[in-house]
C-alpha cells in the first residue's frame, strides 16, 4: 500500500461524524458571496478541489474516488447516478449561495470522508475573495434533505434531450422529460408537474431572478434554455432531487416547497 495513503488514514475524522455517512452540509463564508446564478461554476470548482484532495490521500491520481470523478476505471461516465451530487444552496432566499451539500446515494468510505473534511475553500473569478467551507452536519440522505411530497425548482431544469417535432406539444414534452428524469435518478414518478414562470428567488436588489440568468452549460457544451417546475409525489421523498443536464452540479435542483416566492 502507498505510504502516503497509510499516513493520511491515520489522521482522525472530524468530530460529530456518524458511523454511516452519505454526505455533508457546509456553511459558506466569503466577504463577497457567490450569487445563485453561479451555482454551476461553484459546483465545478468544488469537484476539482475534491478530486485533488482525494488524489493526495490515495497517493495516486488514478485512484481518485469515482464518487467525485463521476467516471469508472475505464474513464467512462458512471451509470445510475451513483456519483456525488454537489449542490450549492441559497437557504435564506436572498439570491446568494450560503450553503452547499455534497452527497451520494451510497455511503462514503473513509478517504472520501477525509477529502470532504479537508475541503476548506475554493477560489472565485474576478479577484473576488475565496469561499470558505465549514462542515456543519454529516449524515445520511434523510439527515441532509427534508422529506417532502411537493418540491420546487431553485435552479433551471435543462432537458438532457432535444425537442423535435413529432414529440407532442412542447410544454407536455417538458413535463414528460421531468418525469423521465425523476425515474432515471431513482425517484418515484411525480403525480403532478407544473411549469413555473420565474425562479421564485430574488437577487440582492429585490429583482426576480430569471432562469436564463443562470449559467446552464459545462465546458464547451452549448447553453440550452432552462425551465422551472413544481413537482409533486404521491408519497414523501428525500433528496437529493436534481434532474436533467448538469444535475450533479446543481442544475435542475428541487427543494421542499416552503411557500417562499
Amino acid at each position: 500500500m502507498n505510504d502516503a495513503l497509510v499516513l493520511d488514514l491515520d489522521v482522525p475524522l472530524s468530530a460529530g461524524q456518524p458511523a454511516e455517512v452519505h454526505g455533508v452540509l457546509y456553511a459558506l463564508e466569503s466577504r463577497v458571496p457567490a450569487p445563485v446564478t453561479e451555482t454551476l461554476e461553484l459546483a465545478e470548482r468544488v469537484r476539482r478541489k475534491l478530486m485533488g484532495i482525494h488524489a493526495k490521500l490515495a497517493g495516486d491520481q488514478a485512484r481518485v474516488s469515482q464518487k467525485f470523478s463521476g467516471k469508472d476505471g475505464a474513464g467512462k461516465p458512471l451509470a445510475g447516478h451513483r456519483h456525488a451530487y454537489i449542490l450549492p444552496l441559497d437557504r435564506d432566499g436572498d439570491g446568494w449561495l450560503d450553503h452547499l451539500v455534497v452527497a451520494a446515494r451510497e455511503p462514503l468510505d473513509r478517504t472520501e470522508r477525509l477529502a470532504l473534511d479537508r475541503l476548506e475553500s475554493v477560489w472565485q473569478a474576478g479577484g473576488k475573495p475565496d469561499i470558505r467551507f465549514t462542515p456543519i452536519h454529516w449524515g445520511t440522505l434523510p439527515d441532509l434533505f427534508p422529506v417532502a411530497t411537493r418540491l420546487v425548482s431553485v435552479t433551471p431544469f435543462v432537458p438532457p434531450r432535444h425537442y423535435r417535432k413529432g414529440r407532442g406539444e412542447f410544454a407536455e414534452w417538458l413535463a414528460a422529460e421531468v418525469r423521465r428524469e425523476a425515474i432515471n435518478h431513482g425517484l418515484p414518478l411525480p403525480v403532478r408537474v407544473t411549469m413555473l414562470r420565474g425562479a421564485g428567488r430574488r437577487d440582492a436588489s429585490g429583482t426576480g431572478i430569471r432562469w436564463l440568468e443562470f449559467r446552464r452549460n459545462r465546458k464547451d457544451d452549448p447553453a440550452q434554455i432552462g425551465y422551472g417546475f413544481e413537482i409533486e409525489f404521491a408519497e414523501p421523498v428525500t433528496g437529493p432531487v436534481a434532474l436533467g443536464y448538469g444535475a450533479h452540479f446543481g442544475l435542475g435542483q428541487f427543494v421542499a416547497d416552503d411557500g417562499r416566492g
